[in-house]
């Protein structure tokens, strides 16, 4: 067992539980030398088997009651996480030391049932149910509300449990608009037959209006192509032009004894 005790005046008392299966291999003598590539670094708490395969490493590297330079990112890198993480298990467990405290404290204080519980779809489903639809027109307003990720809303469009849809202004008619759109209805009923006309003498006119441009457009190009060059003073001045349409059945000719458009 080591015992850092007869090392230093510090009264570091040696760690006599049993020994977990993680261990450190393939450690250099020189201390800021990289122990191992660098990984990814890992989100995850530590568990008290790496907290004191980390306590022990850091005691076997240790000179004087000292780490050397570069031992605890040495250590770090081999847990796969950030050396702030070994640091503060290092510096609890030599404060606890001097604390009098036998063998030291380096467990983890993070509970088993720990963190933010995961919610079920049907509960975050309940919760954006009791949100106006007006505030479910952004997914990240949508979820701000009711205190859920965003991540969440957006999960839940890919898969189906919500949609998008597009909602236009819709024309309000009044109940004038209403009874003279009847009354224009009416007017081409025949009053002999209760027939509505063929409307062989009526044209319908409107007018269109068509942009020479417009803002977006996208390309398919190829490796090496580049977009074309589309250059306006401002997206106000695309020049449009009004086309005055005009739609009617067709009729007939007596002189050509033909149906046709060219009357």
């Amino acid at each position: 067992w080591l015992d850092l005790g007869s090392l230093c005046g510090k009264s570091y008392a040696p760690l006599r539980t049993p020994t977990p299966t993680f261990s450190f291999t393939n450690f250099s003598s020189t201390s800021h030398q990289a122990l191992s590539p660098r990984c990814k670094l890992s989100m995850t708490n530590l568990s008290d088997p790496h907290c004191r395969c980390a306590i022990d490493e850091l005691l076997k590297r240790s000179i004087v009651g000292e780490l050397p330079h570069g031992t605890q990112r040495a250590v770090a890198r081999h847990l796969g996480h950030s050396c702030s993480v070994v640091g503060k298990i290092w510096v609890r467990y030599t404060l606890s030391i001097e604390a009098r405290i036998v063998e030291g404290e380096w467990q983890s204080r993070i509970k088993q049932n720990s963190g933010q519980k995961q919610k079920e779809p049907s509960e975050i489903v309940e919760l954006l149910q009791a949100l106006p639809i007006e505030d479910r027109s952004v997914e990240r307003r949508a979820a701000s509300l009711p205190g859920v990720s965003r991540n969440i809303v957006r999960s839940l469009v890919e898969e189906g449990g919500l949609s998008r849809v597009t909602a236009r202004i819709r024309p309000t008619l009044t109940a004038g608009n209403k009874l003279s759109r009847v009354e224009h209805c009416l007017t081409f009923i025949d009053d002999s037959t209760l027939e509505f006309e063929s409307m062989d003498n009526v044209a319908h006119v409107d007018e269109k209006w068509f942009y020479e441009d417009k803002d977006k457009r996208s390309y398919l190009l190829l490796p090496g192509e580049e977009p074309p060059h589309r250059p306006r003073k401002s997206k106000q001045f695309i020049p449009k032009t009004m086309f005055l349409a005009a739609v009617a059945r067709p009729r007939y000719d007596l002189i050509k004894s033909a149906c046709g458009t060219e009357s």
